[in-house]
């Protein structure tokens, strides 16, 4: 949908659940779901150090296995479906149904995204991620946008590391979804990451998903994420090559699976990641009841 198109819908969602929440101000408890759109990350109910929303939406898209539908991310997915999506989420219902097309699910996750009340960056660091992202040393920019992650909340870290760490799957599988880096990135930029309109904000925008997604191990760290989402019955060959433990893949290894090439774990890799499995497995059950 284009971003008029969407500005319209995100004013009536927000209206109608105003309207809404006026009529029953005392039926509310404090495990009612907030409104979706317009909130802060950190005012939504959270699933696994996340909010909900962007969880289950990032475990439907493993499921289906995004990575291998064309376009994904960039072709908009069934305008009708989509605002069904926002307003059921907005009106409390918080599930994704498992035959939602990906293309309407991405749609709705970018909109989400695109109308926070607080960017995923913040107010506070966005015009200093903005200029991190156009220098062009490059060990310079790494250190001062390391710097910056770091100083984000710990939420909105969290949820630009699950996501990203997603996103790197989609780059990889170009050959699958038919669009290169660039594309991905224009795609993906504007709606996620920037707040701006002008074109130079844009720009920086694109430029900085670029770099997030070409630096992700360096960024985040190789050994320090945990894919919850992640649903690992649905790649065998992951569960067969990993011994006795579920090892947390890093994206070169998990896009090696999905490429049916083998996968090597090491006694070292194993003992640096163990100890965190513990408890894994317990809140892997959990989100797959």
């Amino acid at each position: 949908t284009s971003t008029s198109t969407s500005t319209t819908f995100f004013s009536q969602l927000t209206n109608s659940n105003s309207n809404s929440n006026s009529k029953s101000t005392q039926k509310q408890t404090k495990d009612t779901p907030k409104q979706l759109f317009g909130q802060s990350l950190s005012k939504l109910p959270v699933m696994f150090d996340i909010p909900k929303v962007i969880s289950l939406s990032l475990k439907h898209l493993y499921q289906k296995k995004a990575w291998e539908k064309e376009g994904i991310f960039r072709n908009s997915g069934n305008q009708d479906n989509v605002e069904k999506l926002c307003q059921s989420w907005n009106n409390g219902k918080q599930e994704i149904d498992e035959n939602e097309d990906c293309h309407n699910v991405t749609s709705f996750l970018k909109m989400f995204f695109q109308f926070l009340n607080n960017p995923i960056l913040t107010h506070r660091s966005y015009d200093d991620f903005m200029n991190a992202a156009v220098i062009k040393e490059k060990d310079e920019q790494k250190k001062k946008i390391i710097e910056l992650l770091n100083g984000l909340p710990s939420m909105n870290r969290t949820v630009l590391k699950r996501l990203l760490y997603f996103l790197s799957i989609v780059n990889a599988h170009s050959h699958l979804t038919k669009l290169t880096g660039t594309q991905l990135t224009q795609a993906l930029g504007p709606t996620i990451l920037s707040k701006q309109s002008s074109s130079a904000y844009l720009e920086a925008s694109i430029m900085l998903m670029r770099f997030f997604l070409q630096e992700f191990d360096d960024l985040f760290g190789v050994y320090d994420y945990l894919p919850y989402e992640l649903d690992f019955n649905s790649i065998p060959t992951i569960k067969k090559n990993l011994i006795s433990i579920k090892l947390t893949p890093i994206p070169s290894l998990l896009i090696e699976n999905h490429l049916h090439l083998d996968l090597k774990i090491n006694s070292e890799t194993l003992a640096k990641v163990g100890e965190k499995y513990e408890k894994l497995e317990t809140d892997r059950e959990e989100i797959n009841k």
